[in-house]
């Protein structure tokens, strides 16, 4: 598997389940494929890694990047 298919899964996941963040996708695709999350880490692509990091600026978890006005 490579990076764009895993990513194409985790989207399905998220479409599935849309009240659950990427990370939580990432970690339901890996329990319920009985795959260590560890192994996965190679196989984020991204674009998976910006919404990840979306969603935890937005939960406070992460500082938040200035960003210029538009």
């Amino acid at each position: 598997m490579n990076s764009k298919q895993f990513s194409l899964k985790i989207e399905e996941v998220k479409r599935q389940c849309p009240d659950i963040s990427y990370l939580d996708a990432i970690l339901k695709y890996c329990e319920d494929n009985s795959i260590d999350p560890l192994d996965v880490s190679k196989l984020i692509s991204k674009p998976l890694k910006e919404k990840i990091a979306l969603e935890a600026q937005d939960l406070n978890l992460i500082e938040k990047t200035g960003k210029l006005p538009l």
